[in-house]
């Protein structure tokens, strides 16, 4: 065992393994799950999947590990875990169906959840996912008056209600919602009220939102508050903050070898759509095989946005094979944009025959109803 450290019941173990993973010694916390787990310590399984989940492990390990704790009867989140990572696979059905089973147990800590996927997963029943965020706020779910007022601040009639309900989450420890209320002023136009939210949400270690009050500043018109949030964000190591310092220096057209330099900070320090950013710059000043090298590298990280400008590179470098293959990626990757520019593809090559098809797809993907209407046009043009 790494340290001579074995497993122990209770708090420490976990806090350990999550010590020796901040390290960077995944290896050892990993060695820490699997002694616990053959050891019979409650939750190691359950522990350990959400580990390989963190890591980008073997969902398929981490299913079953949650899976066998529910089996057991073991009091310890599993249906919980399942549910959030049958979610995030698009399978809704049994993410509900988890969630719903669990409840009827008396699993309450589920009712946030169940509220998540009703409004968001589900048409037509916002009625009862707001009786499930109700019922979680009921049981003390210490996130739920957060999550209830972003669900009703999606009624303009009911965005004051949400707001109260925000500083009672604020009042009640809740640290993420200093920065919702910041956001929602914002949306209203309370540009004050906004930096005075968002800057107490980032004062206590939100720090992700001084990304937000670079932008909100950047709407503003003052250049200098904007780089200087950008640039404590990237001091803080905020995810994406050299690629919105990068897309700034572009915004005010900085000298394009000022600007290259930035994006392969961006690119090195492996930050959020960085290789995006570089390639839509690259293909801007028409260096369209590194633009498409960039755009690849977006895509192969599983930027889906990457495909639609992939294949009008592609289009660009007289390469329509390939091009089309992109435009059939990005469709199957829930591209609606990518709907209306393989329609474009194919009225050009005159395969009309091939576009009324592409319409009901841009439906299903909720395209806007021009695209829609564009589509159905190039199909009898």
């Amino acid at each position: 065992m790494a340290d001579g450290c074995g497993p122990a019941n209770g708090d420490d173990l976990w806090e350990r393994a999550d010590e020796l993973e901040a390290r960077g010694d995944r290896e050892a916390a990993r060695s820490l799950y699997l002694e616990a787990m053959a050891e019979g310590v409650t939750g190691a399984g359950v522990e350990y999947g959400d580990a390989l989940l963190r890591w980008g492990e073997d969902p398929a390990e981490a299913e079953r590990l949650f899976r066998a704790s529910m089996a057991s009867g073991e009091d310890w989140n599993g249906d919980e875990r399942l549910a959030e990572l049958l979610r995030s696979t698009g399978r809704v059905d049994e993410a509900e169906e988890v969630l719903r089973s669990g409840l009827a147990r008396g699993h309450t800590y589920l009712a946030r959840l169940l509220g998540h996927v009703l409004s968001d997963d589900r048409s037509g029943c916002r009625a009862e996912a707001e009786s499930w965020y109700r019922t979680a706020l009921g049981e003390g779910d210490p996130y739920a008056a957060n999550d209830l007022a972003a669900f009703l601040s999606d009624d303009p009639e009911r965005r004051d209600e949400a707001r109260g309900l925000l500083v009672q989450a604020y009042l009640a420890g809740d640290d993420l919602a200093a920065g919702n209320l910041g956001t929602m002023a914002w949306e209203d136009g309370d540009l004050a009220e906004g930096r005075r939210w968002l800057r107490i949400a980032a004062e206590e270690g939100q720090h992700e939102k001084l990304l937000s009050l670079a932008e909100l500043e950047d709407e503003a018109g003052d250049d200098a508050a904007c780089a200087t949030y950008l640039r404590r964000a990237i001091g803080h190591g905020v995810a994406g903050a050299h690629t919105a310092y990068a897309r700034y220096l572009v915004d005010r057209d900085e000298e394009p070898s000022v600007v290259e330099a930035a994006l392969q900070v961006a690119v090195d320090a492996a930050d959020e759509e960085a290789d995006f950013a570089y390639a839509a710059w690259l293909e801007e000043r028409e260096r369209l095989p590194e633009a498409l090298g960039r755009y690849r590298r977006a895509a192969e990280d599983g930027d889906r946005d990457a495909y639609l400008p992939m294949a009008r590179v592609l289009s660009s470098l007289g390469r329509e094979d390939e091009a089309e293959r992109y435009l059939r990626a990005g469709l199957e990757g829930g591209d609606p944009s990518c709907a209306v520019a393989y329609a474009r593809f194919l009225a050009g090559h005159g395969r009309h025959a091939e576009i009324p098809a592409l319409a009901e797809r841009a439906a299903e993907l909720d395209a806007a109803e021009e695209e829609i209407a564009e589509i159905r046009a190039l199909a009898v043009s």
